[in-house]
Order: C-alpha cells, then structure tokens, then sequence
C-alpha cells in the first residue's frame, strides 16, 4: 500500500511514516497542501493521510484541489487537533476525520493490519 503523509508538524509526520513503514506500506510525506496535491498526482497513492491546519495551503484546500484536479485517493483521512477544523473537515463526502492525538490502533483498522 502507497501511504502519503502531509503534517506541517515535522515530528508528527516523522512518526507517522514510520508507523505506516512497520506496517509494511511504502510511505511519502509533505509539509503542506501544494505539496500534498503535487505528491498525489507522481505517486497516487492508496492513502492520504493529512492535516487540516497547514501553511500554504491547508488540507481542506488540498482535498478541494484534488476534487478540482480530478486527481483521485482511494481513501483520505483528514486530522486535526482544533474542532473547528474537525467540523469544517466532516463536511467532505468520502473523507475520514480523526481527532489529534491519533490512536495508533485506530490506523492499523483503516489500512486492515
């Protein structure tokens, strides 16, 4: 499984990757919402795992490019720590909101490891 992970948060990012890489998945990751559409369109990956708060370009932003683009994820997860941008993030059909601090076991359930 194709994994991309885009967090402002280097740490959070960081830790993440790894965590999709023990689980097997082959894993890219960005800072920001250009990049995450940028990334999308090279590596199509199977999952996208993003913030909603980022510079440049925020992960509401990022899913609404994509939808724009045409460009297609099988499975996005938007996250965030603020509930206004959990609320904001629960208006896009098909999308998955977790709440920061992410449960790890809550990620294994949705990639089926």
């Amino acid at each position: 499984m194709k994994v991309l992970v885009i967090d402002d948060d280097e740490f959070l990012m960081v830790e993440l990757a790894e965590f999709f890489k023990r689980q097997g998945c082959s894993v890219s990751t960005g800072q920001n919402g250009v990049e995450a559409v940028e990334l999308v369109r090279s590596e199509q990956p199977d999952l996208l795992i993003m913030d909603v708060q980022m510079p440049r370009m925020d992960g509401l932003e990022a899913v609404a490019e994509l939808k724009r683009s045409g460009l297609t994820v099988p499975m996005i997860v938007l996250m965030s720590g603020d509930r206004h941008g959990l609320d904001r993030a629960r208006g896009f059909a098909n999308v998955v909101v977790l709440e920061k601090p992410l449960q790890l076991d809550g990620l294994r359930e949705l990639i089926g490891r």
